[in-house]
């Protein structure tokens, strides 16, 4: 499965002393899920980007894939293998919202339904644990945490599919 959404840079925060670089992301709308990423300079020149405060209300496309599962179980622990390149399959969510909106002659009823998948970066604390295990230990300086909407399709897929982790990439489009 092979997923790609387009999110719009709303902020760029350098961090001089530990060398990576902050941009949180969102939808382009003042309301829904926002996402956060961390890149070092490494990490933004392999996907084409140089970092400067121009990135703000620029386009920046996320690829998912999935990636087959790299899971081995001992009959203790579950054992990941996973690369740089990977983010971990949080959840996955679906929120249906009911807002009245009136109007001049009657009052409107407006449902909107929301699918939202989360995806994070391994952290150290999901390293070693009794019954889990990641192999090798990620970079500690990078950091994703996204937030993604879906369409109906792609929800269905997801849910059906259930990765536990997911290949990443970036793009940063003309806009």
């Amino acid at each position: 499965m092979e997923l790609e959404k387009k999110l719009i840079i709303e902020e760029f925060v350098p961090n001089p002393s530990e060398g990576t670089y902050a941009l949180k992301l969102g939808n382009g709308r003042s309301y829904g899920e926002k996402s956060s990423v961390i890149f070092d300079k490494e990490t933004l020149s392999k996907y084409g980007i140089e970092p400067s405060s121009n990135l703000v209300r620029k386009e920046l496309v996320v690829m998912l894939e999935s990636n087959g599962e790299g899971l081995s179980y001992d009959g203790h622990t579950a054992t990941l293998y996973i690369n740089e390149n990977e983010l971990l399959f949080e959840k996955l969510e679906r929120v249906e919202s009911q807002r009245m909106k009136c109007l001049w002659i009657t009052p409107n009823l407006h449902i909107s339904d929301t699918r939202v998948a989360y995806f994070r970066s391994f952290r150290e604390d999901d390293v070693d644990t009794q019954k889990f295990r990641i192999s090798p230990a990620p970079k500690s300086c990078l950091f994703y945490e996204l937030k993604l909407e879906l369409n109906e399709q792609e929800y269905d897929q997801l849910k059906k599919q259930h990765p536990v982790t997911m290949g990443v990439g970036f793009k940063l489009t003309g806009n």
